[in-house]
C-alpha cells in the first residue's frame, strides 16, 4: 500500500523542500527523493513482472522510461556540479529546469505503476 501512494508522497516532499533550507541542501535532498522513488517504483514493477502481471513488451516500455530517467538524473547531477563550481543564477536555473524534467521522467514510471497496481490495466 505504501508504494501506491508514492507519487503523492514524492510531490509533498518536493513541495516541502522548496520552502526550506538553502538551494544546495534542497538539491541534495531532491536527489535523494528521486533516487529512492525510482528504486521503489522499479522494484514494485519488477515484482509485478515476476508475478506475470506485466508482459515482456510492457516491461520493455517501463525499461525505456527507466533509461530516460537515468539519463536525466545523471544530467541533473552534472548540472549540479556546474552550479557548485559557478554558483551563478544561470547555472541554478538550468539545474532547476533539468531537475524538473527528471521529476517528470520519474512520474512516467510511477504513473505506469499506478496503472498496474493490483494487476489491472
Amino acid at each position: 500500500m505504501r508504494r501506491v501512494k508514492l507519487t503523492g508522497a514524492m510531490f509533498l516532499v518536493l513541495v516541502a523542500l522548496a520552502s526550506c533550507a538553502t538551494f544546495e541542501k534542497r538539491t541534495y535532498q531532491t536527489f535523494g527523493v528521486l533516487a529512492v522513488s525510482y528504486d521503489t517504483s522499479m522494484q514494485a514493477l519488477g515484482d509485478l513482472k515476476k508475478q506475470g502481471k506485466i508482459s515482456d513488451a510492457e516491461w520493455a516500455k517501463i525499461d525505456e522510461y527507466g533509461r530516460q530517467f537515468y539519463v536525466s538524473y545523471n544530467a541533473s547531477m552534472d548540472a549540479f556540479q556546474i552550479y557548485l563550481t559557478t554558483k551563478d543564477k544561470p547555472s541554478q536555473e538550468k539545474l532547476s529546469a533539468i531537475l524538473a524534467e527528471t521529476s517528470l521522467k520519474l512520474s512516467k514510471i510511477t504513473e505506469y505503476y499506478n496503472v498496474w497496481k493490483g494487476g489491472k490495466k
